[in-house]
């Protein structure tokens, strides 16, 4: 005759059955699968921008673009020089050929296609004239207006410019001046007057500003 199991065999027995509904499940408590934390990519911190500048012809930009560019370490692209090289003709010779709505189709062409930098470039004084073009300058990087008086640009270029084609008479060149004034305040991120300020100085305060707005 089986003697009768002890309270101990009986609770080891009982412990040991799984339990209705859990048959095939290994024991312990199940785990829910942990959630992948989503991680944000910071932009690095000290990026540099591309500068574009702008502003009308006389105002300084090529030489002050070449000046940062040196200053800075980043590559110098003078829009024209290189409208000027994609076609391979001087710009006088592109106005002749295709007349200003071609040049205009040209430069348009020549900055949508300008990579990512970091790099400094000087625009040709009618770039806003295209309105799509405001849009692609402050979308390219940090846009500066080196505002210059009309009286200052007469000083500096003087009364011939073989070399720039919509140096006309007075009055084309004072419509002109008046007629892109607000579009440059429009496109610009920030303004500096240039009237008799050495290029060097105003380098330094195209940096300060970068450095303000933290590049």
């Amino acid at each position: 005759m089986d003697s009768e199991p002890s309270k101990t065999e009986a609770t080891h027995s009982t412990s040991s059955r799984p339990a209705s509904g859990e048959v095939g499940k290994a024991p312990g408590r199940a785990t829910r699968p942990k959630k992948r934390a989503t991680r944000h990519r910071k932009p690095p911190k000290n990026r540099r921008p591309n500068v574009i500048l702008i502003g009308f012809m006389g105002s300084g930009k090529s030489t002050v673009g070449r000046l940062l560019a040196i200053r800075a370490g980043l590559r110098f692209v003078d829009l024209d020089q290189a409208i000027s090289e994609r076609v391979g003709m001087a710009i006088p010779t592109i106005f002749e050929r295709y007349g200003e709505g071609g040049f205009r189709k040209l430069e348009a062409a020549v900055l949508g296609s300008l990579g990512q930098g970091p790099m400094v470039v000087a625009t040709g004084g009618g770039i806003v004239d295209t309105r799509a073009n405001i849009r692609r300058m402050r979308r390219l990087g940090k846009v500066c207006f080196l505002e210059t008086s009309l009286e200052e640009v007469r000083k500096r270029l003087g009364n011939e410019q073989p070399g720039r084609p919509l140096w006309k008479d007075g009055e084309e060149l004072a419509r002109r001046y008046a007629s892109r004034a607000n579009l440059y305040e429009k496109a610009a991120h920030w303004t500096l007057n240039t009237d008799g300020i050495d290029p060097n100085e105003i380098v330094l305060q195209i940096v300060e500003n970068l450095e303000k707005r933290g590049r």
